[in-house]
């Protein structure tokens, strides 16, 4: 089946991480996001969205009197980003509760979030102020990371039916979080954190030095002397790399998957940290690739929940200096080759011929590249 979407992804995904660095310019954010559900969305087609085109309207749900508020797009996006460079991502959270109309405000139906996010906003400040001036309504669970060209970025909340901004943003020097799963929610992934810090991103062969013991002549020890030194044999010592990340979780829940994107991108900058934009995406390539679902590994709830795997990654590249970057970039569960838009070179001016071509940014077929003849 062939998906075309304007905005990007119509559905609401049922996990997905998200995981921002900042290049070593200080200046160009890169957002990698992995969106996680059956296989539905690929292969997938997307249009551009252009300025001047009206969206909203309808009713909140099925069962509500509640109109959705219309609103016309200053700015044109696809795949999740303007023009101007705001981002956004839309994950599920189950635990999440909106807001209830209010005579006289405006009502924000959540179907229609995404699109007024890029459509009406320069940066995340301009969003904070006009989630005040609105009630955001709706029944499917959902949470939002927003991010715009200058690095700021925000995860959007509602729970018990009280909006909650966090303040997501990674900073120039990548000392900031950086970080959405799904539930529990956001504030709640932080303090888990600290349940992991006996992690450590060192050599572990000095832990135990203190209680070090020499083996004793045992003809029966398969050993003369220790895995990564030609010394006499003791215990405790290493047997293997890698257990420096001994208790890392490796299942793919949203707080296992929270854990995992925080330490590996923190570990991976503090001993081999990216020199430029190209190794900044190589590293978020790299991330993804460590919160991957394989299809059939993730037990189903019902018959209605669906078989889940990663059917679509993306990497948003944006920046404001000294040249505007407007990236994104797609790849699917079959063919990891990442396929570009770059929203520098699309028209988004009303009326403009793009707005009737689709762009094939993932495909549903295993594919390759034979270089046997280059062998020739």
């Amino acid at each position: 089946m062939t998906s075309i979407l304007k905005a990007g992804f119509a559905f609401l995904a049922y996990g997905c991480t998200e995981v921002q660095m900042m290049a070593p310019d200080g200046k160009t954010l890169v957002i990698a996001n992995s969106l996680e559900r059956n296989n539905i969305a690929v292969p997938l087609l997307l249009t551009p969205v252009l300025r001047g085109s009206t969206h909203g309207g309808g009713h909140a749900t099925s069962s509500s009197t509640a109109s959705c508020m219309s609103f016309t797009a200053k700015y044109g996006f696809i795949g999740g980003i303007s023009e101007v460079g705001m981002t956004v991502n839309e994950h599920s959270l189950d635990l999440s509760g909106f807001q209830q109309p209010q005579d006289g405000v405006p009502t924000l139906c959540t179907g229609d979030f995404e699109n007024w996010v890029l459509g009406t906003h320069r940066n995340v400040a301009e969003l904070a102020a006009a989630l005040a001036t609105v009630r955001v309504v709706g029944t499917d669970g959902g949470q939002w990371g927003v991010a715009d060209a200058s690095g700021a970025s925000v995860v959007v909340e509602f729970v018990k039916g009280v909006l909650t901004l966090h303040n997501n943003t990674v900073g120039a020097d990548n000392s900031g979080i950086g970080l959405m799963t799904n539930d529990p929610t956001w504030d709640w992934h932080l303090q888990n954190l600290n349940n992991f810090a006996s992690l450590q991103p060192g050599w572990y062969a000095t832990n135990n030095a203190k209680i070090t013991r020499a083996v004793p002549p045992e003809a029966s020890y398969p050993w003369k002397h220790n895995a990564y030194n030609a010394d006499a044999p003791r215990v405790p010592e290493p047997i293997g790399h890698a257990y420096n990340l001994l208790g890392l979780p490796g299942d793919g829940s949203p707080p296992a998957r929270f854990i995992r994107a925080f330490f590996l991108r923190g570990y991976a900058m503090l001993a081999a940290p990216p020199t430029d934009l190209n190794e900044t995406m190589v590293l978020a390539q790299e991330l993804l690739n460590s919160v991957y679902k394989v299809m059939g590994t993730v037990a189903a709830r019902n018959s209605e929940d669906g078989i889940h795997t990663t059917p679509i990654s993306s990497i948003k590249v944006v920046s404001n200096d000294p040249m505007p970057v407007r990236w994104v970039f797609h790849r699917s569960r079959a063919d990891m080759m990442w396929r570009r838009l770059d929203l520098g070179k699309i028209d988004f001016s009303a009326n403009a011929t793009s707005a009737k071509r689709a762009a094939r940014v993932t495909t549903a077929s295993f594919a390759y590249v034979d270089v046997t003849e280059e062998l020739r």
